[in-house]
């Protein structure tokens, strides 16, 4: 694999990348019913697939300054990437998204564009502010779930509400990622996405799938939120970010396996030591 492809990788985040299209999916399953034809979630998953990955490449556009001083191993600041290239993906990324999301059909374009917006609020500055940033990404995450609900004709606002309580509080223990110390609210953060991803599969038809998959989420996330504190590294730091991130393929295959559809969460659960093991080398935060 050339340099300049790992380089793309890394800059768009690839690994991370399948949680996009499975909150899509589990928020389909949520309000569909099982004989709906999945044409539309397919399409409203490629969409935020897309989209995601559009978000992500403008995140290091605009942050390329900060990485210069606090990651120059970024595909940027370190030259492996050239500016009009990260540009071009971005741009490429954003219109395959909005295509994707006009196949799905109007409800799912307009809900797209929403997203859109989000992401672009929280890459344009939002991000840098202590409340609105995390609230921002949060509410990246709430529309990405609800996409699928939109794509299935149906509306709840409980699971949107969690899964953005799971978003802000992962955005606010990653603060601690460029940090030289790693304080104890890091424990917090994790409680707190463990609870949140808990309180979610109770509210599924059937809770004990879904309630067997979030626990074993929230003992990944809370162990490794301790040794983050007791060893005070932020490589370790690091790393609770990485399990709560790739942690939205559990997220979202308990809600699949409360719904009914095992089978589907049966291969998130299967991604998640994938894209954990591909993140070894290409970092999805």
């Amino acid at each position: 694999m050339s340099a300049r492809v790992i380089s793309l990788l890394r800059f768009l985040r690839v690994p991370a990348a399948p949680t996009a299209p499975a909150d899509v999916i589990a928020g389909f399953a949520i309000v569909a019913a099982p004989q709906r034809p999945i044409s539309e979630a397919l399409l409203a998953a490629g969409a935020s697939l897309f989209l995601y990955l559009a978000g992500m490449g403008l995140n290091d556009l605009r942050d390329r300054d900060h990485d210069a001083i606090h990651r120059p191993s970024r595909p940027i600041p370190s030259g492996r990437l050239s500016i009009l290239l990260a540009r071009a993906t971005v741009a490429t990324c954003f219109v395959a998204g909005f295509s994707f999301a006009a196949g799905a059909g109007r409800s799912v374009f307009c809900g797209s564009l929403v997203l859109a917006a989000l992401i672009a609020a929280y890459d344009f500055g939002g991000k840098r502010l202590p409340v609105l940033g995390p609230l921002l990404i949060a509410g990246c995450r709430a529309m990405n779930l609800a996409l699928g609900m939109i794509a299935g004709s149906g509306v709840s606002i409980v699971f949107p509400l969690l899964h953005g309580v799971y978003t802000a509080s992962l955005t606010l223990g990653s603060a601690y990622e460029e940090g030289a110390s790693v304080p104890g609210r890091l424990i917090g953060s994790g409680v707190v996405c463990a609870l949140a991803a808990i309180v979610a599969s109770l509210f599924v038809p059937s809770p004990w799938p879904a309630v067997l998959v979030v626990v074993l989420l929230g003992a990944v996330l809370v162990s490794s939120s301790v040794r983050a504190v007791r060893t005070a590294s932020v490589i370790d730091a690091r790393r609770w970010v990485k399990f709560g991130v790739l942690g939205f393929l559990l997220y979202d295959a308990a809600l699949l396996a409360g719904n009914g559809r095992g089978s589907t969460a049966c291969v998130l659960v299967a991604l998640f030591p994938v894209c954990l093991v591909a993140g070894r080398a290409i970092p999805p935060s």
